[in-house]
This record gives C-alpha cells, sequence and structure tokens, in this order.
C-alpha cells in the first residue's frame, strides 16, 4: 500500500490532504450518525510525502470510525506548533481525537 510519489518531500498541504481522507470516507460516515468536527487554524505546507501522509491521516481515521462504531465525534484540529525540546522550530500540529469507548 505505501509508495512514494516522488523521490525527494515535496510541500504538503495538511487541509487538503485531510479533506480528501474524509471524501474517501464521506459515503461510510454519511450513513453513521458520526460527526466531525473541523478546525483548521493553521495553513501553510510541510516538507513529506503526499501519499504516505495521506495514508496515516486514513488509517487514524478508520481506527474512529471503528471505535465509534454508529454514533459519535471525530475532531481533526491543526494548529502551528513548535518542537517543545527546541522551541525555535516551527511547525503543525495535527490531532485526531475520538469519544468512542473502544
Amino acid at each position: 500500500g505505501f509508495y512514494r510519489e516522488s523521490e525527494t518531500p515535496v510541500p504538503v498541504h495538511l487541509q487538503d490532504v485531510l479533506e480528501n481522507v474524509l471524501l474517501l470516507y464521506a459515503r461510510r460516515l454519511h450513513n453513521t450518525e458520526i460527526r466531525i468536527v473541523r478546525s483548521y487554524r493553521a495553513k501553510g505546507a510541510i516538507r513529506g510525502y503526499p501519499g504516505e501522509i495521506r495514508q496515516v491521516f486514513s488509517n487514524l481515521l478508520v481506527n474512529s470510525i471503528e471505535a465509534l462504531g454508529e454514533k459519535g465525534q471525530i475532531r481533526i484540529d491543526v494548529r502551528r506548533s513548535r518542537d517543545w525540546s527546541n522551541p525555535q522550530v516551527e511547525g503543525i500540529r495535527v490531532h485526531i481525537a475520538d469519544n468512542g469507548q473502544r
């Protein structure tokens, strides 16, 4: 399943990747009472491999959907952040959380 779309990291807009992943699971989400709450407070790009990042977000979303079953909430939060051990290094932090019990 993993493959690299390029040999070197490229700019990746995380909001776009997340929205594409949500689109892949739109029908499954539509058929349940699972609500998606988005908070995209950071715009911009990181350098990475889009296919691999998409796969990670897809895995996290599927884990949340399975934990919720037919009802619940998935919260997606994208915000600016800093490296805790080196505060001069800026980045973007992505949180994907659900309120499931499994």
